[in-house]
């Protein structure tokens, strides 16, 4: 999903929680939370980033300086994923 079609989805879906994980191009998934996040109407939805496994993420994952520059509430996380921690993370996420 590039940037736009992503912008646009919580345009017209308005998220309680937005989960972005690995966009190819390798740049797309840190444009999109840009995009949100520098928008003042979704800039309050929690966001959770799901980063490719640390193996991958050198082609697949998030630059470092991307990482640095994401949004502190941001939450984060590297594959593999455990479904029972991401699903208490978004119900924490939901709950703020």
């Amino acid at each position: 999903m590039r940037p736009v079609q992503g912008l646009e989805k919580v345009e017209g879906e308005h998220p309680d929680v937005i989960i972005i994980g690995t966009v190819s191009p390798r740049r797309d998934a840190f444009m999109l939370h840009k995009e949100i996040k520098d928008n003042p109407a979704y800039s309050n939805i929690p966001m959770l980033v799901i980063d490719a496994c640390p193996e991958d993420s050198v082609q697949k994952g998030w630059r470092r300086a991307e990482g640095l520059m994401l949004d502190p509430e941001a939450d984060y996380m590297a594959k593999p994923v455990n479904p029972d921690v991401l699903l208490e993370l978004v119900d924490k996420l939901l709950k703020r």
